[in-house]
């Protein structure tokens, strides 16, 4: 049967009409105010209003999700919060009772501002003591953000809804997917203040970490007949300049009072003591300059530091009978036009157990103990917390530290000082596993590691993971 011909009918098909994408420009900063001085964020910290510390439940809700309050009927499914426990709110308007005319019933509301780590919305609630010692389910009526940056404060009304009673917290709990903790100090870095439980667990920790060290450290290692700190364990008194200028720097009389007898002795009539070390690195926190920095050291002699001139409170004239010596070709410009030759060296002396008694808290050998995993993993998988100091002639750390290539393992504690270096992110629990067992750590291991730790529990509030 033939086919009927349709006259003027387009049998091609058409090519859809595709809008061009546009591509938006870069916000515009203007040059005539630099924002970069101090940053808003920051700021927002700064606000106005008394403390009030509150459990807060943000409600999580989808485009087409309603904000309706708390039910304590509504099945889970229908109604999910996120809990921030110990949000901070600055109250501007503290609970007001009113009575309604109609049915005389009572009413407390209020005003405060809310950092701009969350964003406040109808539908959220928060449990907070109304006084007298009751707990009250107060929800947020209004929420108005006060400023246009990004970085901004929500001004929030809300009310009381309920008194708090056995099941309230349990309610509300059940509809809980998740559960962060808020800490403002982190906030005032300018890093999230919002960290998981575990996460909380490990900083609080860290914070008497910190104290309970330098407590232990001066015990040790603070020498009360040179008024200064000297290496243990090794054959004659021996001395190292670079970390004692360097905690002289960090630390203060708040943290020990012993700072204040703390002496440094006189060094400086050698050029090479002027040398950058890991400890440079780590005062103004670049990687950068490992590559320039002494990468082996040895003990030397006090004898070099001998000369014709008396020098006021030279090292020679102290008792010290040996200094911690970069191993390496000075640098300095001096060298250049006068060279000086390099003095002989000994090697680090392994330290040895703070504890040697074996009904002490630490055993004799730690190695013995290969579950602790200081020195060595109990497989290829895993990581050891520590190097021996003298597990190379690479001064404090390791030859695979100052190297950092991706296929060479680094201890945990390199691992940590590395990602603080590079700025990247600190792993609190991993800190909070080296600080407990720095206690079993062997003597040489403590006197160089401790201050690392020091540094470490300063600087991981900038970012944690």
């Amino acid at each position: 049967m033939p086919v009927p011909s349709l006259q003027n009918m387009d049998t091609s098909v058409k090519t859809p009409e595709v809008e061009p994408v546009t591509i938006q420009p870069p916000a515009y900063k203007s040059a005539v105010v630099d924002t970069s001085t101090v940053r808003i964020d920051l700021l927002t910290t700064y606000v106005a209003g008394q403390a009030w510390d509150v459990d807060y439940f943000s409600l999580v809700r989808g485009q087409d999700d309603d904000s309706r309050t708390f039910e304590s009927s509504l099945h889970p499914v229908y109604q999910q919060y996120k809990l921030i426990k110990g949000m901070e709110l600055k109250v501007t308007s503290p609970l007001q009772s009113s009575q309604e005319s109609s049915t005389k019933d009572f009413e407390l509301s209020g005003s405060a501002n809310v950092y701009g780590v969350i964003i406040p919305k109808v539908g959220d609630v928060f449990l907070a003591d109304i006084g007298d010692g009751r707990e009250g389910l107060v929800s947020i009526r209004s929420s108005k953000k006060l400023s246009h940056y990004n970085s901004a404060v929500y001004e929030v009304e809300y009310g009381v809804t309920r008194l708090g009673d056995t099941t309230l917290r349990a309610e509300l709990e059940a509809k809980t997917v998740q559960t962060v903790v808020f800490h403002k100090d982190f906030l005032e870095g300018g890093a999230d203040p919002m960290l998981s439980e575990d996460q909380t667990v490990s900083v609080n920790n860290l914070k008497e970490h910190y104290g309970r060290l330098i407590q232990l450290y001066f015990h040790d290692f603070y020498s009360r007949q040179y008024k200064s700190l000297l290496v243990p364990n090794q054959q004659v008194v021996t001395y190292d300049p670079f970390v004692v200028r360097f905690l002289k720097k960090i630390l203060t009389t708040e943290d020990h009072p012993l700072m204040r007898h703390l002496t440094s002795f006189n060094v400086e009539g050698d050029q090479s003591m002027y040398e950058l070390t890991l400890w440079n690195c780590l005062d103004v926190m670049d990687d950068a300059l490992l590559t320039m920095a002494v990468h082996k050291a040895g003990i030397a002699d006090v004898d070099i530091f001998f000369n014709a001139r008396p020098t006021l409170n030279s090292i020679y004239y102290t008792g010290v009978r040996a200094v911690i010596y970069p191993k390496m070709s000075p640098t300095d410009v001096d060298n250049g036009y006068c060279y000086r030759d390099m003095p002989v060296m000994e090697k680090l002396i392994r330290g040895k157990a703070r504890f040697r008694e074996f009904n002490r808290l630490c055993r004799t050998d730690l190695d013995l103990d290969p579950t602790l995993e200081i020195y060595e993993a109990v497989s290829p998988k895993r990581t050891a917390q520590i190097k021996r100091v003298t597990v190379d002639e690479y001064y404090v750390l390791s030859e695979a530290f100052y190297l950092h290539t991706p296929e060479v393992k680094l201890s945990k504690l390199e691992k940590l000082t590395l990602d603080a270096l590079k700025g990247n992110a600190i792993d609190v629990q991993m800190l909070d596993e080296l600080c407990t067992g720095a206690l079993k750590w062997d003597n040489v291991e403590r006197f160089y590691y401790f201050p690392i730790l020091f540094v470490l529990l300063r600087v991981y509030r900038r970012r944690i993971k």
